[in-house]
């Protein structure tokens, strides 16, 4: 695996989904938040640059 994304607050269900169709191995880490915040979900991906756009890609069309 070869770096980390890091996704502030959530990682939706189905973009992970978008990853594993993808044939992009994975594993999410959470960092637990300080008490007053979510804390941080990292997903580490082994094709770090494909991994962010797809996740990218899946933001933009829900926000659509």
């Amino acid at each position: 695996m070869s770096g980390l994304v890091k996704i502030l607050n959530f990682i939706p269900e189905a973009q992970l989904e978008l990853l594993r169709k993808s044939g992009i191995r994975y594993k999410v880490k959470r960092i637990p938040g300080d008490g007053y915040g979510q804390g941080e979900l990292y997903v580490e991906a082994e094709r770090k640059n494909e991994a962010l756009r797809i996740i990218l890609d899946a933001t933009r069309i829900r926000r659509k």
